[in-house]
């Protein structure tokens, strides 16, 4: 991890400071249920564009490419990452991250 990832958390205000909590683990795995059997509702020309590490060791990338695959829509862009973990807004290269959402959304505007 790198220090100033943890001085930005420390001055996060909505981050619980006790860590994943029972009631969180709960929510975060009946959401990520109800969003696998919702799938099928979700337009199929809304802009959809997922930024993931291959390397990122909380959420797997099978897992989300997975879930890229059986999306029914022809809006939808996988950004894939090397050689970054879970906080790529925060690491080091985020940057070229903020940049590819930065042209992604500018790329909406002009459709």
């Amino acid at each position: 991890m790198y220090s100033y990832v943890n001085d930005v958390q420390n001055f996060d205000k909505i981050r619980s400071k006790k860590g994943i909590t029972v009631i969180f683990g709960y929510v975060l795995l009946r959401d990520m249920y109800n969003l696998e059997n919702d799938m099928k509702h979700i337009p199929k020309d809304i802009p959809i564009l997922f930024v993931h590490s291959k390397q990122d060791s909380v959420c797997r990338y099978r897992s989300v490419s997975s879930f890229f695959n059986r999306l029914n829509n022809d809006n939808k862009e996988l950004h894939t990452l090397e050689k970054m973990d879970h906080k790529i807004v925060v690491e080091p290269g985020n940057e070229k991250i903020i940049k590819k959402i930065f042209y992604w959304i500018d790329g909406l505007q002009k459709k």
